[in-house]
């Protein structure tokens, strides 16, 4: 195995990560480095990306593998991230779990597992299969979202929820609730929860959702209002001007549009319907938005203005926010609260189209401390569980060491009697 170059770092502070963005037209693969000392992601050292919607699964399955045969001849990768598209298996009891599921409208990848095949390639060599946390394409970058931040904001007030909302060709939303992602009957499906039209509004929604079998028949839905592909169906039966002229891409058209487009107004009234539901339901503290859609940079502060006035001020918090650079730009609102800002309660995503990817490797690096962690204490805690795990070794000690101190002072008073 090579010696990889480490900047001057001492080697045995680094580890390397391998991860896994399963994504609907194509997957991407990488391997990350880790500085064990800071709990920071370094770099990212290697990537390839293969597609996954112009040939079959297996194909793809084993492109990916013969990338992570070849890197594990170069680095000892210690842990491993999964973050796929859905519908996903994630209950670790289910004969399902890390395939994906038959309601899938890509029906190809329906049974497909994609975790499997990775463990047994990385923990060919090793003594055990390598440590690895599986979870969606948006849990994913929602935890990364959440860890990323509360760790920016210093001695301000973390928060204990995160969404990411990703806008493309669908609606996905990942949900990080009481500092865990949010599993259950399965797993979020936000984009497919009802809102209300603009007024005057004849479109109920993309017709996909009629035949694919989509909650509500995909009628007035966020997805069926604001993706990529119910924007242009929109567009083709409102507008007489339009034109495609690109054939392999028929939503490219969207990116001419102008901003004062009436269109953008109905996609930013769906999304801001699902986060004034958000708000509503899990009381969520920061809203992070994501996917091609959301390049249309008007969007935000449109979902912003929206989202307030749907609220109609019931949510005190959100009416007093105020409207200046969010605290991680060193807004001058920021006090002791973390979320001081309109700006800081919803956004875009500051890593771009590798939200996926970082929200990936974010799981190899809590699946390596998790196992570490098992290691070092001899207890099992759960991944969802794991950013726990000091306080709980904190209080072990405390209590240890407060039943000595206790029966120490017992025995000093009876000796003195």
């Amino acid at each position: 195995m090579a010696t990889p170059i480490l900047d001057g770092m001492d080697p045995n502070n680094v580890v390397y990560l391998a991860a896994v963005e399963g994504g609907g037209t194509s997957f991407t693969c990488a391997i990350g480095r880790l500085d064990t000392t800071s709990s920071t992601l370094l770099d990212i050292v290697s990537s390839t990306n293969i597609p996954s919607s112009t040939m079959p699964p297996s194909d793809t399955i084993s492109a990916a593998c013969e990338y992570f045969t070849k890197q594990g001849e170069l680095y000892d990768i210690r842990a491993l991230g999964v973050a796929c598209f859905g519908p996903l298996g994630l209950d670790e009891n289910d004969e399902t779990y890390g395939c994906i599921l038959s309601t899938t409208p890509k029906r190809e990848w329906a049974g497909v597992n994609v975790l499997q095949p990775f463990l047994d390639v990385l923990s060919k060599n090793k003594s055990n299969t390598i440590p690895y946390r599986l979870d969606t394409d948006v849990n994913a970058p929602a935890w990364e979202e959440f860890e990323r931040f509360n760790a920016s904001i210093g001695e301000k007030k973390k928060i204990g929820s995160l969404a990411y909302i990703t806008v493309g060709t669908g609606v996905g939303v990942g949900l990080v609730v009481n500092s865990k992602t949010v599993h259950g009957m399965m797993h979020p499906e936000g984009g497919h929860v009802c809102v209300s039209k603009l007024p005057d509004d004849e479109f109920d929604g993309y017709s996909w959702g009629k035949h694919c079998g989509a909650p509500y028949g995909g009628k007035c839905t966020v997805e069926g209002l604001a993706s990529s592909v119910a924007l242009l169906e929109r567009l083709q039966l409102s507008d007489n001007e339009y034109e495609n002229d690109d054939k392999n891409d028929p939503r490219a058209v969207l990116k001419d549009l102008p901003d004062d487009h009436p269109l953008w107004d109905h996609c930013a009234n769906a999304l801001a319907n699902l986060c004034v539901t958000l708000s509503l339901l899990v009381s969520i503290e920061r809203i992070v938005f994501g996917g091609g859609v959301m390049k249309r940079s008007v969007l935000v502060s449109k979902i912003q203005t929206k989202t307030r006035q749907i609220l109609n001020g019931y949510l005190g918090k959100v009416h007093q926010l105020g409207s200046g650079r969010n605290c991680l730009d060193g807004g001058d609102q920021c006090s002791t609260d973390s979320i001081s800002s309109i700006n800081d309660f919803i956004c875009t995503s500051s890593v771009g189209d590798d939200a996926g990817l970082h929200g990936a490797l974010s799981l190899a690096k809590l699946a390596y401390f998790q196992h570490n962690t098992e290691n070092e204490t001899g207890l099992s805690i759960k991944s969802s569980d794991s950013i726990y795990w000091k306080s709980f070794v904190l209080g072990a000690v405390t209590a240890v060491a407060a039943l000595l101190f206790i029966r120490v002072t017992s025995k000093n008073l009876s000796r003195g009697k």
